[in-house]
C-alpha cells in the first residue's frame, strides 16, 4: 500500500483542492483518516479501489501540516503534506527566512527542480548549498563540475537564490601535510575561487569560505585560516567583483580562534559576517551581541550578520521522550 500526492515537497496551495493517490493490492477498499499538526482527526472516510488505485479527495483545507493514513487489513500507508500560501507567482523574497539544504549532496539527481519549485511556492528566497573542491578537481587543473551545475541550474530556473560553501581541499594541495586542510600554495585557493565565481556567475549569488572553522572542520590554527580566507576572497572578487563573500561561519560563540582571525587582518576580506548557533532561543541575542562587539573592535561594524545554521533542542513533553 502506498500514498502519494504528486506535489513538489508534498505542498498544496491554500485555496485549492487537496487530494492523494492510493495504490494497494489485494483489497477493494481502504479506510483513511486525516490528522492535523496537533494530532486531531479532521476527516475520515473509505476509499474504493479500482484496479488497485483510488483518489482520496480531501477538498480545501486550512493552512497547516497534515498526515493522511490509510489501512486495509494489515496493510498501512501514510503521507505527510502541507497546505501553504502559494508564493510561486512572485519572485522569491530576499528575506530573513531561508533554508540550509545541502541538496547537491543529500538529494537524488533529477529532483532539484522539484525542490526549487517547493521553495518558490513557500516563499523561500535562498538555499544554502555545499560544494566539494576535492570532488571537482581531484587532480590539479582537471575539473569535473559533477552534479553542481544541474543543481545550480534548477534553482536558477525557479528564481531561488543559491548561497554556496566549500569546506574541503584536494590532497594534492597539501601533499606534505596530509592531516591539514590548508593549501600549501594559497594561489591554488585563489585560482579555485576565481574559477567558481566566473563559472557560476548569475547562478550562485553568494559564497562562504569554509563551514565552522572554529571547530573540527578546520584542523589548523586561526592565522592559517585567515590566509585561506584572504586568498579565496581575492579569487572570488577577481572572478566577479560584485559577488558577496561570507566569512567562514563561527559556531562556538565568541572565542580565541575568532579573535585570532581578526588579529591576522581579515577585516578587509569578507563582506558578510556569518554565525551559527545550536541553543535555546533565549541565548541568541547575547551571542550575537558578543560577535557584534568583535566586529566593532576591528572596525567592521555595520556589515550584515547572517545566521546561516540554527538548531533548537527541545525537551520532550510526553513520557518516553
Amino acid at each position: 500500500m502506498k500514498l502519494t500526492t504528486g506535489r513538489p515537497g508534498n505542498l498544496f496551495a491554500h485555496g485549492g483542492s487537496v487530494a492523494a493517490e492510493l495504490a494497494a493490492t489485494g483489497t477493494e477498499a481502504a479506510g483513511w483518516h486525516l490528522t492535523d499538526f496537533a494530532g486531531q482527526k479532521v476527516k475520515t472516510g473509505t476509499a474504493a479501489l479500482a484496479e488497485g488505485k483510488a483518489t482520496i479527495a480531501l477538498g480545501k483545507l486550512p493552512r497547516g501540516y497534515y498526515e493522511l493514513a490509510a489501512t486495509a487489513g494489515q496493510a498501512k500507508a501514510t503521507v505527510a503534506f502541507g497546505v501553504v500560501s502559494d508564493h510561486s507567482a512572485a519572485d522569491p523574497p530576499s528575506g530573513r527566512l531561508n533554508v540550509d539544504g545541502a541538496t547537491a549532496w543529500l538529494e537524488k539527481q533529477g529532483r532539484h527542480e522539484e525542490l526549487a519549485k517547493m521553495l518558490r511556492a513557500a516563499g523561500i528566497g535562498w538555499v544554502r548549498e555545499r560544494f566539494s573542491w576535492a570532488g571537482t578537481e581531484p587532480q590539479k587543473g582537471t575539473v569535473d563540475w559533477k552534479q553542481y551545475d544541474a543543481t545550480a541550474d534548477a534553482f536558477a530556473k525557479q528564481g531561488v537564490r543559491v548561497y554556496q560553501i566549500f569546506h574541503d581541499s584536494p590532497a594534492w594541495t597539501h601533499p606534505d601535510h596530509p592531516k591539514s586542510r590548508n593549501p600549501q600554495d594559497l594561489r591554488d585557493a585563489y585560482r579555485f575561487a576565481k574559477r567558481l565565481a566566473k563559472h557560476y556567475k548569475g547562478r550562485v549569488q553568494a559564497w562562504e569560505v569554509w563551514n565552522e572553522p572554529d571547530i573540527f572542520f578546520w584542523p589548523d590554527l586561526g592565522d592559517t585560516f585567515a590566509g585561506l580566507q584572504k586568498a579565496a576572497y581575492l579569487g572570488y572578487k577577481a572572478g566577479d567583483a560584485d559577488l558577496p563573500v561570507l566569512l567562514g561561519s563561527f559556531c562556538r560563540g565568541l572565542c580565541d580562534f575568532d579573535e585570532s582571525l581578526f588579529e591576522a587582518g581579515i577585516a578587509d576580506y569578507f563582506d558578510i559576517f556569518n554565525w551559527h548557533i545550536y541553543a535555546p532561543p533565549a541565548h541568541y541575542a547575547a551571542t550575537l551581541r558578543r560577535y557584534l562587539g568583535l566586529l566593532e573592535r576591528y572596525h567592521c561594524e555595520g556589515r550584515p550578520a547572517w545566521l546561516t545554521e540554527a538548531g533548537i533542542r527541545l525537551k520532550a513533553t510526553r513520557s518516553g521522550g
